[in-house]
């Protein structure tokens, strides 16, 4: 090796088989300035990259509060998808009475099932239901409106069929209840 100048000044070896003119810039960088350093800053604590405490704690903070927003929506749309199934099933058990009563009516206008009064079907009293109570009232009009309560010659039956339930989400255990209407007319 024969010492040479460097662009610095520096006297630096280089090997004698090599000239500059044959070497890549990387070993030509090298033998000029010597071995390579890192660039950019130097590794400390104050210089480290990442996520400091009070950044953590915040971020965290945060996700928390989201989660617990985020868990009151599901409680929230539970209680909704079940007090909307429990209305379902009201409207329902009320049709299906409504359409026995109608079923009578068509085979036998004096069955005395049809006669004016409450039928009541306590809770537990309805199949497939028993969170639901159903009130079945039976009025008999007569005239040619259907207007005259109470007549001797009855034309007409106003059918009001009540349903009753608890919703399971409603704490309070308040009754909630379904009405439906309808008038049947005797055929002639």
């Amino acid at each position: 090796m024969t010492p040479r100048a460097s662009f610095s000044g520096h006297l630096r070896f280089m090997p004698a088989s090599r000239t500059p003119r044959q070497m890549s810039d990387a070993r030509l960088s090298q033998a000029t300035h010597g071995p390579s350093r890192p660039r950019g800053p130097r590794y400390n604590m104050s210089d480290a990259s990442g996520f400091s405490l009070i950044e953590l704690l915040i971020a965290t903070s945060v996700l928390a509060v989201g989660l617990v927003a985020m868990a009151t929506g599901f409680q929230f749309a539970t209680e909704s998808v079940e007090a909307g199934r429990g209305h379902t099933v009201a409207t329902f058990l009320a049709e299906q009475r409504i359409e026995a009563v109608k079923s009578l009516a068509l085979v036998d206008w004096t069955d005395p099932r049809l006669a004016a009064g409450v039928t009541t079907e306590a809770y537990g009293a309805i199949p497939d239901a028993p969170g639901y109570r159903r009130d079945t009232q039976i009025a008999d009009y007569g005239g040619n409106d259907c207007g005259d309560a109470a007549p001797a010659v009855v034309a007409c039956k106003r059918v009001r069929v009540t349903v009753r339930y608890r919703p399971l989400a409603d704490g309070a255990g308040r009754e909630r209840q379904v009405d439906l209407l309808t008038v049947l007319v005797a055929r002639t």
